[in-house]
Formats: C-alpha cells, sequence, structure tokens
C-alpha cells in the first residue's frame, strides 16, 4: 500500500533560506513551503539536509532581528547599496519581546527556575504557615 506521493523536493532549501534571512517563522516558512505544521517538524527529524537547513535558517533568522536590534539601538541603518544612513524607528519593547519569545536560549529575560533542597524547604514552610500549622 503507498502512501501519498511526498511534496518535498529539494529546490525548497533554497526558497526557505531565503525566507529565513528574512526573519521568518518555522510556520511562516512551511506556509510558504505549502506544508502543514506535522509535515514540517516530520521533514525536521527525517530528513538531514531538512534539519540542517532550518537550523542554518534559524541562525539567519536572529541575525536579521538582531541588525534591527542594532538599528534601534543607533537609531539609523546603513543602506546596503548606498551606504548612507537611513533614520530608524521602532518600538525596542516589542523588539525585546520578540527577541525573548522567539531566540530563548539567547534572549531569555529571566533564567529558568532550579527547585533546590532550600526553595523547596521554603515553599513547605510557607505551605503550613498559610495553613495554619507553622513551627
Amino acid at each position: 500500500m503507498a502512501g501519498r506521493p511526498t511534496k518535498y523536493r529539494p529546490e525548497m532549501l533554497d526558497r526557505m533560506i531565503e525566507l529565513y534571512a528574512q526573519g521568518k517563522s518555522d510556520m511562516y516558512v512551511a506556509a510558504r513551503l505549502g506544508i502543514n505544521r506535522d509535515t514540517f517538524y516530520d521533514w525536521k527529524k527525517k530528513k538531514r539536509i531538512f534539519s540542517d537547513t532550518v537550523q542554518k535558517g534559524h541562525l539567519l533568522a536572529q541575525a536579521y532581528h538582531e541588525d534591527i536590534g542594532q538599528a534601534l539601538e543607533l537609531g539609523y541603518e546603513i543602506d546596503k547599496k548606498t551606504r548612507k544612513r537611513i533614520q530608524f524607528k521602532g518600538n525596542g519593547k516589542v523588539w525585546a519581546f520578540t527577541m525573548a519569545n522567539r531566540f530563548k536560549e539567547d534572549y531569555s529575560n529571566r533564567p529558568e527556575p532550579v527547585a533546590t533542597t532550600d526553595s523547596l524547604d521554603a515553599i513547605r514552610e510557607a505551605i503550613q504557615s498559610a495553613l495554619g500549622g507553622g513551627k
């Protein structure tokens, strides 16, 4: 019993790189490739070259957004053709929110909480105290 033919084509990889270089997300890329979320993640898991392209794409997307952040910080960007400054306005809070949510590994606003014996003891004491069973 044969399944449906795959939509995967090696030419898709170049299009993916183009989209990621514009700062696009995985699901934006999937939509432009004409595939659904499950297919995207299945190909990422099963096709090494697809997975490698996604990883390279994530770096390109982050670089794109970091360029925006630098332009926000400086108040200008450099036109790639004329090499002249172009005034740049935007919302730094929106940029920071985007970075913290899209690129968590590098832009997390706070470290992941780690439960320790001390913190668990403190939580236990706080609960007991709140319930009237404090020491």
